[in-house]
């Protein structure tokens, strides 16, 4: 037992089991068929407890890793499909207890699953938990040998073990800075502008006629907001302080109430997503305010919400199908077993925004709108 191991936390070393098993049974150490070591050989091999061990052993189970034989003890499984080369992985991670979910993100899954049976491709959907993203070289070791993987969100480092693996591998997470400021990195990466895509929503405002706009978004994303001042700006708009909201908890109750009828109340609202803008729509609707008889809104973000919203949200985004499209024909662009190290630098793809127009903004709806029927009169799913 080498001297690093004894001093690891008990938390530490079961992890280490974790990781040193799982990366002899991918890696072909370990033959299908040949036996694990018992819980008690465990304890005493990783400085483990019998019970923390037992865990171990049920986690590889879950994994399709190990074969549990009760009286016989635990066995290195047969090599599951979605090990192998015939399979994308699409990986997204869980959200906390109490946390929204991201309806986009699992909508862009699901396409991804399908649209990789559709290809001739295995689509395994899997949703990770922080405490799991946290070790991505163990996360890396479960993608040996497969075809490729997609990531969606703030996964970066998870991106970087993968490639360094060999393992092709495409980043989707929301683009908080210009194109101009994207990093170059080995792997490809694919985001869209919500600066130019906030902008293309308040311009479509002011191309209906609007000229008193008012914008609605979330505190933690300023580049939204420079979308809307960009728009203004170039429309030579004047737009008053106290119509620029933006809220960390999305508390729209208070603001919406002051808008009064009889007052200089703005004719639009611009959101800042399209989650944003259902709860913008309810609200209103809640108040006795007609959408979009006696206000007008849009959303950037073209995503699920926009479907789901009351009224019908007219949004400005690239949508999951332009997403789902590329990312695969970029992922399948890589063999797997390259060479980290003689790849080039990749420039950040940015997604084209386009225009949907629904009820929600009062103008004729667009073609992209009457291919996605509108779910105003079905339940949000819980938790979203």
């Amino acid at each position: 037992m080498s001297e690093t191991l004894v001093q690891m936390p008990g938390r530490g070393r079961i992890r280490h089991a974790m990781e040193h098993l799982r990366k002899q049974i991918v890696r072909g150490e370990r033959s299908v068929g040949s036996p694990l070591p018992s819980q008690q050989e465990m304890a005493s091999l990783y400085r483990i407890s019998p019970g923390s061990a037992q865990s171990v052993l049920t986690k590889l189970a879950d994994e399709g890793l190990v074969k549990r034989v009760p009286g016989s003890g635990s066995f290195v499984a047969e090599r599951l499909p979605h090990l192998t080369t015939s399979a994308l992985h699409f990986v997204r991670q869980r959200r906390a207890p109490g946390e929204r979910e991201r309806l986009g993100d699992l909508e862009i899954l699901e396409e991804l699953s399908v649209e990789a049976a559709e290809a001739g491709y295995q689509g395994v959907l899997h949703h990770l938990s922080h405490e799991e993203l946290s070790h991505p070289a163990a996360v890396a070791d479960r993608f040996l040998g497969a075809r490729g993987v997609f990531l969606r969100g703030n996964l970066a480092g998870l991106a970087w073990t993968l490639h360094q693996r060999g393992i092709p591998v495409v980043l989707s997470y929301t683009a908080h800075v210009l194109p101009s400021d994207h990093p170059l990195t080995p792997f490809p990466q694919i985001n869209y502008n919500p600066s130019a895509t906030v902008a293309m929503a308040a311009d479509h405002l002011f191309d209906l006629g609007c000229r008193r706009i008012a914008y609605i978004g979330r505190s933690n994303w300023p580049i939204h907001l420079a979308g809307f001042i960009e728009s203004i700006h170039r429309h030579d708009l004047f737009v008053p302080n106290s119509w620029i909201v933006q809220l960390q908890d999305l508390e729209l109750t208070a603001w919406l109430r002051e808008l009064s009828k009889d007052g200089d109340h703005p004719e639009a609202l611009c959101c800042g997503t399209d989650y944003v803008g259902r709860l913008v729509v309810q609200r209103l609707l809640e108040y006795g305010w007609r959408v979009p008889e006696d206000i007008r809104v849009i959303a950037a973000d073209e995503g699920p919400h926009a479907l789901y919203s009351p009224v019908p949200l007219s949004t400005c985004g690239s949508g999951s199908a332009q997403l789902v499209r590329l990312a695969l024909q970029v992922l399948l662009e890589t063999q797997p077993g390259f060479d980290p190290a003689k790849t080039e630098l990749k420039p950040t793809l940015v997604l084209k925004s386009q225009l949907t127009v629904r009820q929600s903004c009062g103008a004729a709806p667009t073609a992209e709108a009457l291919e996605k029927p509108s779910l105003a009169q079905k339940e949000i799913p819980a938790g979203i």
